[in-house]
This record gives C-alpha cells, sequence and structure tokens, in this order.
C-alpha cells in the first residue's frame, strides 16, 4: 500500500503486458481502443523472450491470451456476484508470486490503523507484490500474517485505496486515502464493488503463472 517506491518494487514489464493484453482482447468494443493504451503484442514478446533467456522463474511457460472469438465483458468492471473468490490454486500462485518477486513494505501506519490491523503509531511491515497496470494505476496484494487474511491495494502516488479481507476473501474494512491526508472509510456498497474489481485481476494475474 506504500505507492512512494513503487516502480522500485514492480514485477517485470512482461507481467503487466500480459494482463492488459488479456483485458483488451475481451474488450467490447476493441476499435475504440487506442495504441496508446497498452504494449503491442511483439514487444510483449520481446520482453518475455528477454525474461526466458534470463531464466526468469515462471516465465518459461508464459504464453500471450489468445484473442476472444466472441466479445466477452472486460473484468475491470465486474458486479460482485459474478466473481467468486479466488480459488485455492489461485491464492498459492499469488502467495508464491509474493515469495519469488515480493519485497517486505512498511505500510503506512494511519491506514493499518483505520483498517484495525495496528494500533496507532504500530507499524506493520508485509512482503507485498505490486503491478504498474498503467502509468496511472498500481495495484498492490498482501497476505496478513496475524490472523490469514488479505490486503488489496489500488490507487496512484497521490491517492488510493485499501481494502482488508479475511481468509475467506470477506470484506472486513476499506479506506481511502489522499497524500498528506487522513484515511477515509469507503461506503461499504462501494468498498464491496471495488473489491471484486480487485479480485478479478488478482485472479487473472494467478491465471498466467
Amino acid at each position: 500500500m506504500d505507492f512512494s517506491r513503487a516502480h522500485d518494487r514492480l514485477i517485470s514489464f512482461a507481467v503487466s503486458a500480459m494482463i492488459t493484453t488479456s483485458f483488451l482482447a475481451t474488450a467490447p468494443n476493441p476499435n475504440a481502443v487506442s495504441a496508446a493504451a497498452g504494449p503491442q503484442p511483439a514487444a510483449v514478446m520481446n520482453a518475455l523472450e528477454g525474461l526466458r533467456a534470463a531464466g526468469w522463474a515462471g516465465i518459461q511457460n508464459a504464453a500471450l491470451p489468445a484473442p476472444a472469438l466472441v466479445p466477452q465483458t472486460t473484468p475491470s468492471a465486474p458486479a460482485a456476484a459474478e466473481n467468486p473468490p479466488l480459488s485455492i490454486i489461485q491464492i498459492q500462485k499469488l502467495l508464491k508470486l509474493t515469495i519469488d518477486h515480493g519485497h517486505d513494505i512498511a505500510l503506512d501506519k494511519y491506514v493499518t490503523a483505520a483498517l484495525g490491523l495496528t494500533a496507532p503509531g504500530e507499524t506493520l511491515t508485509l512482503p507485498q507484490v505490486s503491478i504498474a497496470v498503467n502509468p496511472q494505476l498500481i495495484r498492490s496484494f498482501e497476505k496478513i500474517t496475524s490472523d490469514g487474511g488479505y490486503l488489496f491495494g489500488a490507487g496512484t502516488a497521490a491517492s488510493y485505496k485499501a481494502y482488508r479481507t479475511n481468509a475467506n476473501l470477506e470484506l472486513i474494512a476499506a479506506v481511502q486515502k489522499n497524500t498528506d491526508q487522513a484515511p477515509v472509510a469507503v461506503p461499504i456498497a462501494e468498498a464491496q464493488q471495488q473489491l471484486m474489481i480487485e479480485i478479478a485481476y488478482w485472479g487473472m494475474v494467478a491465471d498466467h503463472f
């Protein structure tokens, strides 16, 4: 959830590119997507080949998702009922991704206190994996070691939202924090819908490993 040094902790370009390509492949109106919306397939393949040559763990069997034959609804804005919790296999893949490519991050103490994870002034450090979806959006994922739950974060260096769940991916609390301001609670209905978007995104990340 600490995005100030996010670019020092991001997973490879290829990971973000594969997720972006997957979203574009299932977009309901692909003609509306400009070239600036994401990396082109050739660039993605070049990045993948470079990572394979370097022996990057987990990329050996990676491949670009095939374009959808029938237009489908993009998972960037799913309804809550349409998104079941992550499967055990997906969770295991995300935890392995965190171990292999995550970093121990001292989380914002005001955010963790607002989420009920720490006492005021106490600092919590957790392994975090984060991905730059685009220049404006960074997403993060952490497992809460104290209770087995999870933290999902999404936002920019100026403003982001954090979602705390239990081990069953049920929402416990959500907050929004803007730079130099105290975190504020996100209304439950809004937070629940946005949490499902984060779960859907990380499910796609897991499916590419």
